[in-house]
């Protein structure tokens, strides 16, 4: 009799619209937010905190609107880590996530800790071709991220880390309105 699948056969088995279980996500950028993951995977739970270790948080992923979007960077030294939240999503939901997250990120299984011990979870993280040092994310963008490292209580130092991070205003009125808006509600449903 076969095991479990394990995530990455999950992932594998997509093609085949073939989706048995919920699966466990490390969310490290603007989907730290239950409010904004919610919005995008209604199945969304979230499970814990977590830390990515010999990883950095780093804002060079190419995004479509051209603007620095969150990687989890394998830096190989055991100082980095990358903070985030382990969600529970429907397998089924997995497109819709990948669909959003959009062209340039591949999905990794990655081993990550947390306060109640190791965990497997599957993330996003930025290809070569797709890394440009050179980008900043645009203000709401960095605000995103921001305010889900305050939800988590995440350490003080990796939120002023965040906060140190250049930005850029979104060139895009329209965009930039939208997501203002949805940072004001999430901040308004928060308090």
């Amino acid at each position: 009799m076969a095991g479990p699948l394990s995530i990455r056969q999950l992932h594998a088995r997509r093609s085949d619209n073939c989706y048995h279980s919920d699966v466990k996500y490390f969310a490290y950028g603007s989907n730290l937010l239950p409010e904004r993951l919610l919005a995008r995977t209604p199945s969304a739970s979230l499970l814990t905190t977590a830390v990515l270790p010999e990883h950095q948080l780093c804002f060079h992923k190419r995004g479509g609107d051209q603007s620095g979007k969150c990687d989890a960077f394998c830096t190989g030294d055991p100082t980095h880590r990358v903070y985030g939240a382990i969600y529970e999503i429907s397998a089924a939901e997995c497109r819709i996530l990948d669909q959003i997250e959009g062209a340039g990120y591949r999905t990794m299984d990655r081993v990550v800790s947390t306060p109640e011990g190791e965990m497997e979870a599957f993330l996003y993280q930025a290809m070569d071709p797709w890394v440009d040092k050179s980008l900043l994310p645009f203000d709401w963008y960095r605000e995103f991220v921001l305010q889900g490292a305050r939800f988590h209580g995440f350490e003080r130092a990796y939120v002023e880390m965040i906060e140190t991070v250049s930005f850029t205003s979104d060139p895009d009125p329209v965009r930039r309105k939208q997501n203002i808006e949805i940072l004001a509600r999430i901040s308004v449903q928060s308090t």
